[in-house]
C-alpha cells in the first residue's frame, strides 16, 4: 500500500500541514522537526503524488527540455550528458523532465506554444542549434519561461540563455598555435547556423588579425561537427599547394579533431610533428585517441545540472525570478597532439 502524507504525519507525530511545508521547503518550521520529518519521509520510501504534488505548489512541476533529433542528441556525448544533468537536477528538485525533439513536426505543429497552453510545463530548456531564430522569436514572445542552452539572441536582451564562451575558446586556441611558432593554421569549422560555431570561428579570425596574419578563405573548412565531413575537410586542406598547407588545425569539436588526427596517421603524418590539432568539448574520445587530443574543457553535465536547479528555483522562490544570462570560460586541456613548429 502506498504511503500518505498523513503517514508520515502520524509517524512524526506532527500535522499533515507541517509535512506538506516540510515537503515544499516552506519557512517558519524549526530545524529539529523539519529534519525528523526528512528522515522519515526516507525511510517510508515516500513517492509524492504528481498530481497532488502539482495542486500543492501552483504549478505543474514538469518543464521541457528541446534536444536535437534522436540520431544527434542520443549519440552525441555532448548531448547525454546535458540529458543526464537536467533530469538528476529535476529528480533533486521532486520535478519531472520532458523531452522533446526539436524534428519536423514539432516545428510545424508549433508544438513549444501548445505545451505552454495547455499548462502541461512550466518552462523550457532549449538545447537545440534546430530551432531557428524565427522560431526562437515566437517562443520568446509567449512570455513564457525559456532558456537557451548554448545559444544566444543579442536582439532579444530578456531572452534567459547560458552556455560556454565559445568566442574566448577559439582565440585561446589559436594563440595557443600561435605561441607553438604555427602560422599557416586552419580552422575546420561547425554548421554555419550555429552560435557555437560561428562564435568559435570569429575567435579564431581574431586571433589571426590581432598577430597580423591574413584570414584565408582557404584555411576556413566546413566538417558540420561531424567526424565524415572533417575528414572531407582536411583531405582539401592537404590537397593545397605545398607550402600553403596548413601545419596546425583547430577544430571546433573533439568528434572533428579525433577524425583528422586518425586521418592524418592513416597517411603516414605524425600528430603533432607534421601537424598540431585542437579540438573543443573535452569528451571521452579526446583522451583515448592516439595522440590525445588538446581540447578545451566543456562540463556540460555540471552546466546542464546547475542551470535546471537555478532555473527551478526562480518557480519557488517568493522574490522575482533571477534572470539567467552568463558565459562561462572554458579551461584547456593540454595533451599530446600539440607541438612547436619544426622548421626544415
Amino acid at each position: 500500500m502506498a504511503v500518505s502524507i498523513k503517514d508520515i504525519a502520524r509517524r512524526a507525530d506532527v500535522s499533515i500541514a507541517t509535512v506538506s511545508m516540510v515537503m515544499n521547503d516552506t519557512p517558519g518550521i524549526s530545524e529539529k522537526t523539519r529534519e525528523r520529518v526528512r528522515n522519515i519521509i526516507k525511510e517510508m520510501n515516500y513517492i509524492p503524488n504528481a498530481r497532488a504534488r502539482s495542486i500543492s505548489i501552483g504549478r505543474a512541476g514538469i518543464i521541457a527540455l528541446i534536444t536535437p533529433p534522436w540520431k544527434a542528441a542520443f549519440s552525441d556525448p555532448y548531448y547525454t550528458e546535458m540529458i543526464r544533468g537536467a533530469l538528476e537536477a529535476a529528480r533533486a528538485k521532486e520535478n519531472q523532465l520532458m523531452l522533446e525533439i526539436c524534428d519536423s513536426h514539432f516545428l510545424e505543429q508549433k508544438l513549444w506554444k501548445k505545451l505552454f497552453d495547455s499548462k502541461k510545463i512550466d518552462g523550457m530548456l532549449v538545447a537545440t542549434p534546430y530551432l531557428d531564430q524565427d522560431y526562437i522569436k515566437e517562443l520568446h514572445d509567449l512570455g513564457k519561461p525559456v532558456l537557451l542552452i548554448n545559444g544566444e539572441r543579442p536582439d532579444l536582451p530578456d531572452m534567459q540563455s547560458i552556455g560556454y564562451d565559445d568566442f574566448r575558446c577559439g582565440l585561446e586556441a589559436t594563440n595557443y598555435l600561435l605561441q607553438l611558432g604555427h602560422s599557416r593554421i586552419a580552422h575546420i569549422s561547425g554548421p554555419a547556423n550555429q552560435a557555437s560555431a560561428i562564435n568559435r570561428m570569429e575567435g579564431y579570425k581574431k586571433a589571426l588579425t590581432n598577430a597580423g596574419l591574413p584570414v584565408l578563405d582557404d584555411y576556413i573548412v566546413d566538417g558540420n561537427y561531424m567526424p565524415l565531413e572533417a575528414r572531407d575537410a582536411i583531405i582539401k586542406l592537404l590537397s593545397l599547394d605545398k607550402d600553403k598547407i596548413p601545419t596546425a588545425i583547430f577544430c571546433a569539436n573533439d568528434t572533428m579533431g579525433a577524425s583528422v588526427i586518425t586521418y592524418l596517421t592513416e597517411q603516414g603524418d605524425s600528430v603533432p610533428l607534421d601537424f598540431s590539432v585542437i579540438g573543443v568539448d573535452d569528451n571521452s574520445i579526446a583522451s583515448e585517441i592516439q595522440p590525445g587530443l588538446t581540447t578545451f574543457k566543456q562540463d556540460i553535465f555540471s552546466l546542464a545540472y546547475n542551470v535546471t536547479t537555478r532555473f527551478l528555483d526562480n518557480f519557488d522562490n517568493k522574490s522575482p525570478a533571477d534572470r539567467i544570462s552568463m558565459r562561462i570560460p572554458m579551461e584547456m586541456v593540454i595533451r599530446e597532439s600539440c607541438a612547436r613548429y619544426q622548421t626544415l
